[in-house]
């Protein structure tokens, strides 16, 4: 007998919740964190997996003073302590003079009662001067303001930064305008929220690095026009504009992606009619909108408002609004500045940008299988200065499946399994989403193969579980050499969504 495995690329509809502080886990030896000081000032993250962290902290100047202090955010507050006995005194901050190079303590996370998000972790020597000795590569990096790089084409920034999995196509790449107006940022959790992606400038996107030192910084790109940003500043002339368009095929019914829009307009130019303007453009089978195509824009509030300097400031819409202007800057002595919060900290170390909104996500029904286009655009309204731009996030362009299943028979190298030469395999694998979360699929099996009969296996309709931080899933299929005359036969495992419309 000739068995024959099909399968089918297919996707399970799952929602994953995204954190603000996804950012790359560094790697730790087995006794801890290793914390490498270079500046008299740093901080770092720590990444809790229980309730306790040992954290080794190195390069210390003996007889220093120093102060280590821990923050955490959704109303947890970790403590420190000299070591794990419970005797110890654990408190948010831990001063003291050191009298060696490093200074073994221990974090307490309450981790078991859900405090498991990422834990800054403050070292401070009042007294010291920047070091300039080279870290280790096993120790902890510093927090760097946002880093740019304007060193990638516009298909890497498609296809390897801002799409979240592999279950949908992509074609007709283009950009549009200057190229030091697009590339990729990181480092930008402790200021825009969103720890890397794709960022697209109505200037030199360099701009946005902190420290927040000047009123209006920037200036032009040379980038051209764009009809659809004139509509949407109300007609006025837009310059500078930075356009990022592709096609796609969606699999499922829905796409999203998250972003945050910044500008140095605010807060000076708020309630003026010459703002910098931007926009996400969607068109295709089903969309019926006022711009270009026939395209409606999706990037706007949760109530449908479109996204815009004098619509989400902190004056109109707060609650969407995050300022960054440091005390003492003159344009906060201006009236449409007035109520504008005072911001202080690592956000006006890190980012340039008078101001953003939180973080957001674009979201619109779509058709799956047809083909549609988007327009991800930025430009200056009315002149060339006072840079603005939009951050997308990394790997959350989402139109397609988080998963898919593939048929593997190690002797064939196929989908073809035969009696006596081997047994199969259905492999399921991760495409995209959080790979912190479980991965629930959902399918069923059916074909002309019986099970018990012409093959064993423990696959039967249900679903299956791709734990947290692991890629892949295989299921064994023992073909039973039965010895029995008959043709091919056939396994089909089909989950509940397509991942690939040509397999359909």
């Amino acid at each position: 007998m000739k068995l024959r495995v099909l399968y089918f690329l297919i996707w399970i509809p799952a929602f994953f919740q995204f954190s603000d502080h996804a950012v790359d886990r560094p790697q730790a030896e087995k006794e801890g964190e290793i914390i490498y000081l270079e500046k008299a000032n740093s901080r770092h993250l720590l990444f809790p997996e229980s309730d306790l962290i040992k954290v080794k902290v190195c390069n210390l100047t003996e007889g220093k003073n120093y102060f280590f202090t821990v923050t955490q955010e959704g109303g947890c507050q970790p403590l420190i302590s000299a070591d794990r006995k419970a005797k110890t005194a654990k408190e948010p901050m831990f001063a003291f003079q050191a009298e060696a190079a490093c200074r073994e303590v221990v974090v307490h996370a309450n981790y078991e009662a859900g405090c498991t998000l990422p834990i800054y972790f403050t070292a401070t020597c009042p007294d010291c001067t920047d070091k300039s000795a080279k870290a280790p590569s096993n120790s902890q990096k510093v927090l760097a303001p946002i880093v740019t790089s304007p060193a990638f084409t516009p298909q890497q920034l498609v296809q390897d930064v801002f799409i979240g999995g592999g279950c949908f196509a992509t074609s007709n790449i283009t950009f549009l305008g200057s190229t030091i107006a697009r590339g990729t940022f990181s480092s930008g959790t402790t200021s825009v929220g969103l720890s890397d992606g794709v960022i697209l400038s109505t200037g030199n996107i360099a701009t946005a690095t902190g420290p927040n030192n000047q009123t209006g910084a920037g200036g032009a790109s040379g980038g051209g026009s764009d009809p659809d940003l004139s509509q949407i500043a109300g007609g006025i002339a837009i310059n500078d504009a930075a356009i990022l368009r592709f096609d796609f095929e969606p699999t499922e019914p829905q796409v999203t992606f998250r972003y945050v829009f910044a500008s140095e307009e605010y807060c000076d130019y708020v309630n003026s009619p010459f703002n910098d303007a931007f926009g996400f453009f969607l068109s295709g089978p089903g969309i019926n909108g006022p711009y270009s195509g026939q395209a409606i824009n999706i990037a706007t509030l949760p109530n449908g408002t479109a996204v815009a300097i004098n619509s989400v400031n902190h004056q109109t819409n707060p609650g969407f609004y995050v300022g960054n202007i440091p005390a003492g800057d003159p344009q906060l002595n201006d009236p449409d500045c007035a109520g504008h919060p005072i911001a202080a900290g690592q956000t006006v170390q890190d980012c340039q940008y008078d101001g953003w909104t939180t973080i957001l996500t674009a979201v619109a029904n779509v058709i799956p299988c047809e083909t549609y286009s988007i327009k991800l655009a930025v430009g200056d309204g009315g002149d060339n200065a006072f840079d603005s731009a939009v951050f997308l996030e990394a790997n959350s362009f989402a139109a397609g499946g988080t998963a898919e299943v593939i048929a593997s028979v190690p002797v064939t190298q196929s989908g073809d399994a035969y009696e006596g030469c081997g047994d199969a395999y259905f492999v399921f694998n991760r495409s995209g989403g959080d790979p912190s979360q479980p991965l629930v699929i959902n399918f069923t099996v059916g074909g002309t193969a019986t099970a018990g009969v012409d093959y064993n296996s423990t696959i039967t309709t249900g679903s299956i579980t791709i734990p947290p931080f692991q890629n892949s899933v295989q299921i064994p299929v023992f073909i039973i050499n039965d010895l029995i005359t008959e043709g091919a036969e056939s396994i089909i495992l089909t989950l509940e969504d397509p991942c690939n419309c040509t397999n359909a």
